[in-house]
């Protein structure tokens, strides 16, 4: 063979095998492209259900964590608002217990006075029953000297006076002593006639006996005192 038949022998054998090359690329590339496109997808959809689930999960978390956040949120609020009730209520009943120990203390002073009070009214009571107890001593003593005069000796009275006041102090005195001292001291018709004398005379009497019989003129003085008319 010369040289030409050789080169074209080779060219066409090159060729033949650059078609069928082609030919078997083209035949198969769309087969291995669907294939690649296949593996693609289906990891693209296996992903993607991941995703999907990832996102399913996720949003179930979103939503049961929320759930979960919303209700111990809502159980933090509570239990502060609890907490903060029971703390009024406790600083309530310490200014309640303040209050009332504060009252405790006014009564208890107020306890403390009034039994002073009354350790002083029982001892005022007790000197007044003694101070009516004397006066009613006295009053019952003042009753028994009384010397009660009648209208009836008032008149007769009157009269044996007038007759006295008509003497000189010296003589009057005189006889009023004696009518005394045979009465041996009670109250006399000499007292009662000595009332009814004038002012005047009635104080020569007493200045007289006050010479001669001090002690009478005391009597007559104290007996004068006595006298009491009744109506």
């Amino acid at each position: 063979m010369d040289k030409k038949k050789i080169i074209m022998i080779g060219l066409a054998g090159l060729l033949s095998f650059a078609l069928s090359f082609v030919g078997a690329f083209l035949f198969l590339g769309d087969k291995v492209v669907e294939t690649v496109h296949t593996q693609d997808a289906k990891s693209v959809a296996a992903e993607g259900g991941l995703a999907v689930h990832s996102d399913n999960a996720g949003s179930q978390s979103e939503l049961v964590i929320p759930q979960v956040g919303t209700a111990n949120g809502a159980d933090e609020k509570q239990t502060k608002e609890l907490v903060y009730d029971l703390r009024q209520k406790m600083d309530e009943y310490n200014e309640k217990l303040k209050s009332i120990d504060v009252e405790n203390k006014r009564l208890e002073v107020a306890r403390g006075q009034l039994e002073q009070d009354i350790e002083k009214l029982e001892t005022l009571r007790a000197d007044l029953a003694g101070s009516i107890n004397s006066l009613k001593s006295e009053r019952d003593r003042l009753l028994k000297t009384r010397v009660e005069i009648s209208d009836l000796e008032k008149k007769n009275l009157v009269t044996i006076a007038a007759s006295y006041d008509k003497m000189d102090g010296v003589s009057a005195g005189k006889i009023l002593a004696n009518m005394t001292q045979a009465q041996n001291g009670s109250p006399t018709d000499a007292v009662k006639i000595l009332y009814y004398m004038g002012d005047r005379n009635k104080a020569k009497v007493l200045a007289s006996l006050a010479e001669t019989e001090p002690s009478m003129a005391a009597y007559f003085s104290q007996k004068l005192k006595t006298l009491t008319e009744v109506q």
